[in-house]
């Protein structure tokens, strides 16, 4: 990250009080207030030697700058050093790991300012071609990590908070439609677990004023005898319609408590 003023030589840091300023014909910067010498008659850069002047120039955020190049910087390591506490035979090497990962990043967020910048840059990149196989192979295993995790998290809390966040009172064959959110940003964890069906034509219903789901007309439910009669009639277990029934009596007093 270029923090050096080219006409002071002073480098300026998130946490000095001095700031900066660039300059919106070439991209340079320059401190905001270099010794009075320095800015006598001079109508150039610095650097490339361009025209400028006093209104050209504007403050310059070091800090976001630092921290954006910090990001950057961590995005790229994290990419060729992502090994993860199962490659390390115990904790005190997967500490001394992280910690030189941790390392390297703040010198590539310092830029070519800090001299182990360059050693640092190749050695990077040559673990990245020599590891080529390895780091690939981390990929693949993290990615089999996190299925398993967005899988046992759908799984355990089905559709719960959907249903509390839609409040009560609803119709129970909504219930059937709402979809975990983990479900919809990870559609392709799931996509594996859905039967592929095929037809050879378009499925028409035999009543022609049914065009779509919408002209269907929906049978209110009164009481929990005719939901238990409705569920058990399109072949559903007793006992799943019991707990739904349940479910739903508690989400209303929740809803009702809330």
């Amino acid at each position: 990250m270029d923090n050096e003023c080219p006409i002071c030589l002073d480098v300026i840091t998130p946490l000095s009080e001095k700031k900066m300023l660039v300059s919106k014909v070439c991209d340079h910067k320059i401190r905001s207030k270099p010794p009075v010498s320095s800015q006598v008659g001079q109508a150039q850069c610095a650097i490339c030697r361009c025209h400028i002047s006093r209104a050209s120039f504007a403050p310059f955020d070091i800090t976001q700058a630092y921290y954006s190049a910090l990001r950057d910087a961590r995005k790229r390591v994290l990419q060729v050093y992502n090994d993860t506490r199962s490659n390390f035979k115990d904790t005190p090497e997967y500490n001394k790991f992280l910690e030189e990962r941790e390392e390297m990043i703040n010198t590539l967020a310092a830029g070519r300012n800090d001299l182990r910048w360059e050693k640092v840059e190749t050695e990077l990149k040559n673990y990245e071609r020599q590891q080529a196989s390895r780091i690939s192979e981390n990929i693949v295993a993290q990615q089999n990590e996190l299925r398993k995790r967005v899988k046992y998290i759908v799984e355990t809390e089905k559709t719960f908070y959907e249903m509390v966040d839609k409040g009560a009172p609803f119709n129970l064959w909504k219930v059937e439609d709402l979809v975990h959110t983990l479900q919809r940003t990870h559609a392709s964890f799931f996509a594996e677990d859905k039967e592929v069906t095929s037809s050879t034509g378009e499925c028409k219903p035999l009543n022609a004023a049914i065009r779509n789901d919408t002209d269907i007309p929906r049978r209110m439910l009164a009481s929990r005898d005719e939901v238990l009669a409705c569920d058990i009639a399109g072949g559903y277990n007793t006992a799943l319609v019991a707990e739904r029934c349940q479910m739903q009596v508690d989400l209303m007093l929740l809803w009702n408590l809330v």
